[in-house]
């Protein structure tokens, strides 16, 4: 769900200058085909796309169709014609569980053979169902948002359900009066396919609420209760409206225009910038593995971009794509099938397009007893007082940790320590006899058993 903010003005592009030091990484060699265009389901004006195991779903306003992943393009029509849906999820044997939630007159439809057969919660004509997200096993917990207006306010809900949608138990609730200036509403909402009970989602209030009822919330009770995460940090709240967010069983990732957030486990590890205005993202299934986000650039061009590292380098795949101007409203919508190694990115303006890549390989160094580090993004950047930032690696692989001026000078040092793994630090923008460094550009410097990384950050005074 996409809602847009005007207002919004912390939209901070970040400029890695040097990455992953010593690692042969050749993405051009791994995306294996071009962007080929498929042909559509009829009628569809709204729709969006999702990968299940053995089918690409596409659902919209005429219904819901799908297509085999093994030969995509030819479309079947599976019901829930003039539903208007909004969101869906599948699995089991040949997709047989669905579940798709509507905008609007139904709450929930679904099925256990494949759409031979639909059971329809019914609900009131300004229900909208606009998210779900699905742990992966059967019946298993699905997770769902849904919001409903009146003339007195609109009541929004997080539900969960363990036995194929027939009854929910609603976990995290808010009520916004008619007329309150600053609605709260749910961002987004993740579980990893997995089978655990964990469950993620995060909720933006405009100011109107505590700092309790704002930020990252997971679930490790299958949404029973949520506790707050930290990062996602509430400043950022008041200029944040349109988020997506993807998690695989390690890691979270939480996309906020061009800046993409990453959990894993409970640490936060601050924000990376991925240079599109995101509307999709799409976590890798295994550490180094492949990490997608779609959307558009500034003129409204599709843009789909990939990460090997977690989002610290990034490689533009959008090559192929159509150079025509899409609808901000209709958001670009991209979906992977993972044992099929295909993308999908569509919008109603463009059509739908396919790309095939091949199993992704990030390649170590010849010396594979030392361990990876990763340096992540500063933040705030621009900073005009503290900045922080994390490595994440074992200590034996970092020789030194620094900051450095526009000539090289180290000005600020770190200390190791024996165990650098998800470790913090800050700069308080201060040299290290304790003076105020000037307003200017400096440097985040980790060497590393692999060579240097290098992060800019730039203070003002």
């Amino acid at each position: 769900m996409k809602a847009f903010n005007p207002a919004s003005g912390l939209i901070v592009t970040l400029i890695s200058l040097t990455i992953l030091g010593g690692l042969a990484l050749s993405p051009q060699s791994i995306i294996a085909g071009p962007w080929v265009e498929l042909t559509t389901p009829p009628g569809l004006q709204r729709w969006i796309c999702y990968a299940g195991n053995t089918y690409l779903f596409v659902a919209g306003d005429e219904g819901l169709y799908r297509t085999p992943l093994s030969s995509p393009g030819i479309w079947e029509s599976i019901g829930l014609a003039g539903m208007d849906l909004y969101c869906m999820v599948a699995g089991g044997e040949d997709d047989s569980f669905i579940m798709a939630g509507s905008r609007g007159a139904d709450l929930m439809n679904r099925t256990t053979d494949g759409g031979e057969s639909w059971i329809t919660t019914s609900g009131s004509s300004e229900i909208r169902t606009v998210m779900l997200a699905w742990n992966g096993e059967l019946p298993g917990r699905v997770y769902s948002y849904h919001w409903e207006s009146s003339s007195y306010g609109s009541q929004h809900l997080v539900c969960v359900n363990t036995d194929f949608g027939a009854q929910w138990d609603c976990t995290w609730s808010h009520w916004n009066p008619a007329g309150e200036p600053y609605p709260c509403w749910v961002d987004y909402l993740a579980a990893p396919s997995d089978g655990s009970n964990n469950a993620y989602l995060g909720v933006t209030c405009n100011g109107c609420l505590g700092e309790q009822e704002m930020g990252s919330r997971k679930s490790t009770d299958g949404g029973a209760t949520w506790f707050n995460l930290p990062g996602y940090l509430v400043q950022m709240i008041d200029q944040v409206s349109a988020t997506t967010s993807s998690i695989d069983p390690q890691r979270l990732f939480v996309a906020i225009y061009d800046q993409i957030h990453k959990w894993q486990g409970d640490q936060y590890f601050g924000v990376e910038s991925c240079g599109i205005s995101t509307s999709s993202v799409i976590s890798p299934r295994w550490a180094g593995g492949d990490l997608f986000v779609g959307g558009y650039i500034d003129t409204g061009l599709p843009a789909v971009r990939w990460s090997q590292t977690d989002g610290q380098l990034w490689t533009d795949i959008s090559d192929g794509l159509p150079d025509e101007e899409m609808n901000y409203w209709d958001d670009p919508n991209l979906a992977a099938a993972w044992d099929h190694q295909l993308l999908f990115f569509m919008n109603p303006d463009i059509g739908l397009w396919k790309r095939t890549w091949a199993a992704s390989d990030v390649e170590t160094p010849a010396d594979q007893s030392q361990p990876l580090v990763y340096l992540t993004q500063p933040w705030p950047n621009p900073t005009s007082g503290r900045a922080y930032f994390r490595v994440e690696g074992s200590a034996t692989g970092v020789r030194e940790i620094y900051i450095a001026d526009l000539l090289g000078r180290r000005i600020k040092r770190y200390a190791v320590g024996e165990d650098l793994i998800y470790r913090g630090f800050q700069w308080d923008g201060r040299l290290e006899n304790g003076r105020s460094a000037p307003a200017g550009i400096y440097f985040i410097r980790v060497l590393t058993n692999h060579g240097p990384l290098t992060k800019s950050l730039t203070l003002v005074r």
